[in-house]
């Protein structure tokens, strides 16, 4: 089927027309996971489903935050929320006025030498799992 010119699986277009609360879209590189979270919103907001205000996207990389806005923006001429998880998440414990602590990045890094340098060297059965798992 098309819409806007664009020929759509049967699959991407029952994402596209599925009207649960929240909809997951899982789908291998290059399958038009994109293409269709961006026709689902245009539908929603076509249709008068929802407020571009009430809807939010959310996908992996900084990179994809930009490239699923422009196209959201492009095909709605509307301005939709989109974060990676990480962004969502600090967003909404800044709507919550929650106070929070971001470790520093090396923070992981110490934990782990800690572990290696004070429980794990010397043990011989941790030290032969570790080498059994990574080997």
């Amino acid at each position: 089927m098309f819409v806007n010119n664009i020929n759509l699986s049967d699959e991407q277009l029952n994402v596209i027309k599925d009207m649960s609360d929240i909809s997951m879209v899982i789908a291998g590189a290059g399958s038009g996971k994109s293409l269709t979270m961006v026709l689902k919103i245009k539908y929603l907001i076509d249709n008068n489903i929802l407020k571009p205000e009430e809807i939010c996207a959310i996908t992996y990389t900084n990179k994809a935050v930009d490239s699923l806005k422009n196209k959201i923006f492009d095909l709605t001429h509307s301005n939709i929320d989109v974060f990676t998880f990480h962004k969502l998440s600090l967003e909404i414990i800044k709507r919550a006025n929650l106070d929070y602590n971001i470790l520093p990045v090396n923070f992981l890094d110490s934990i782990i030498h800690e572990f290696f340098e004070s429980y794990a060297f010397g043990n011989v059965k941790i030290l032969d799992y570790i080498y059994k798992y990574f080997h």
